[in-house]
């Protein structure tokens, strides 16, 4: 789009420097409209080609722009949708008609809007995470595995790329942190109106700038779980450890960014565990269950029998004790989620949750 743009106005100014080159009414050609336009040329050309060297900077006010355009778009909605129900009482009063049928003209106007909130939504929001993701990874997220063996509090907080940053990148950090909470809050507003739900009914999913946290520290720990399958307390000791560190991050300085944005019903503390929880039941139900399932099944003697089902019901101990340690965690915010809201998070905040998937788990056969 900005391509073809720019070549086209590049042609124009090429054909105006043509003509501009014929003499006038005295004879002399126009030479100082026509250097004018060269340079105009040279100029377009330079700014076409520099295009794609604008930084992060700039990015991110763009999309705070275009955030802002399509929430005005989305009031205007309401506006319109609010004019449209006056009009129609107002003209059933005057006329007293029975015809309880929509406007047509008003019916598109408001279908056209909403068009166009969509392909912004569309654009917006794929293009918002992509630049929160460039964002973190340029601040230096996620931190290092090695540098969370630490048991002190000031060590880790020297780690915590999220308090070491420095002033610029702060403020960058927190532009673009509301601005992906409020491209949110405008797509759940538009979940309800076409899923037809009440806006003081909340639609609940994760949050995204804490999942943008809780996937890259969870991918860069799978190299140690996969060392670390025969004995999976360690698994559960590291990630109770990452979650436990980063903790007071979340209630310190993210939940104020929410709190300040258009997203509400949030609490990072219990987004952050929720997270974590579900990307390890995610990655025990891929990579550890299977495995010790796979054991009860080939196991030739009464022997080996025995061993693998004590591995798999230790495993199943380690989990329940894990999930009571997390609801513990939760529960340190001072935070008690609303039951309507938070009825799917019951399922992520177990590692329970692996045989929600697995009916062919559930009766556990293989370790009688």
């Amino acid at each position: 789009m900005v391509t073809s743009r720019f070549s086209s106005v590049s042609v124009q100014l090429e054909y105006l420097q043509r003509i501009s080159g014929r003499p006038l009414c005295d004879g002399e050609p126009s030479r100082g409209m026509g250097d004018e336009l060269q340079a105009m040329a040279k100029e377009v050309a330079r700014i076409e080609t520099e295009r794609n060297y604008a930084d992060l900077i700039n990015i991110t006010i763009g999309i705070a722009r275009l955030f802002k355009t399509a929430l005005k778009l989305d009031m205007l909605v309401a506006d319109i949708e609010d004019a449209v129900s006056s009009s129609k009482a107002s003209t059933l009063r005057m006329l007293s008609s029975t015809n309880d049928s929509e406007n047509p003209h008003w019916v598109r106007l408001v279908a056209a809007v909403y068009r166009r909130i969509d392909r912004a939504l569309a654009i917006l929001g794929p293009q918002a995470i992509a630049d929160h993701r460039a964002l973190l990874s340029s601040l230096g997220w996620p931190p290092s595995v090695s540098n969370l063996n630490s048991d002190t509090r000031a060590s880790v907080d020297d780690h915590n790329q999220l308090f070491i940053m420095q002033r610029n990148s702060k403020i960058q950090y927190c532009e673009n942190f509301r601005t992906l909470c409020g491209i949110q809050e405008l797509q759940r507003r538009r979940q309800r109106q076409l899923q037809g739900h009440s806006m003081s009914i909340p639609l609940h999913e994760p949050l995204w700038v804490i999942q943008e946290l809780v996937s890259p520290i969870i991918i860069a720990s799978q190299h140690r779980f996969s060392k670390w399958i025969d004995n999976p307390e360690y698994i559960f000791a590291l990630v109770y450890k990452i979650t436990l560190d980063y903790a007071g991050c979340m209630d310190d300085l993210l939940q104020p960014l929410v709190d300040e944005s258009m997203l509400s019903g949030y609490s990072c503390r219990e987004e952050w565990i929720s997270g974590m929880v579900s990307s390890l039941a995610t990655h025990l139900g891929e990579a550890v269950f299977p495995e010790y399932i796979s054991h009860l099944r080939v196991a030739g003697n009464p022997h080996s029998r025995n061993q693998a089902r004590n591995s798999l019901l230790n495993l199943l101990d380690l989990m329940i004790d894990f999930d009571k340690q997390f609801q513990s965690l939760a529960g340190q915010s001072g935070i008690i989620p609303s039951s309507m809201e938070y009825n799917n998070l019951e399922k992520i905040s177990s590692l329970l949750s692996v045989f929600c998937d697995r009916p062919d788990w559930h009766g556990l056969k293989y370790c009688s």
